[in-house]
């Protein structure tokens, strides 16, 4: 495996462990990111200390397209709480 592609498998599990809870333990992270990417956590934990040793192009382009679909996700829900947040401010406009 390269470097480049540690870096990635590495960046993506943070990246699923996002947002950060306060007062969390890496562990609790790591387990948030295994269960939102569908690895095992033995797996998740690998990447997440760049302790694992290959990746195949299968997993590594099904953590991809989990990963898009992540953002996605997310953007719709930013897009919903913008609108509330709009709806909110227009109403006390309003009065």
């Amino acid at each position: 495996m390269s470097c480049s592609a540690a870096h990635e498998m590495h960046e993506l599990v943070h990246e699923a462990a996002r947002p950060a809870v306060p007062g969390e333990r890496v562990g609790a992270a790591i387990a948030r990111a295994a269960k939102v990417l569908g690895l095992p956590y033995a797996r998740a934990r690998a990447h997440w200390y760049r302790l694992a040793r290959q990746v195949t192009a299968e997993e590594a382009d099904t953590l991809r397209a989990r990963r898009r679909q992540l953002m996605i996700e997310r953007a719709q829900q930013l897009e919903h709480e913008a609108a509330a947040l709009r709806a909110r401010y227009s109403q006390q406009d309003a009065a």
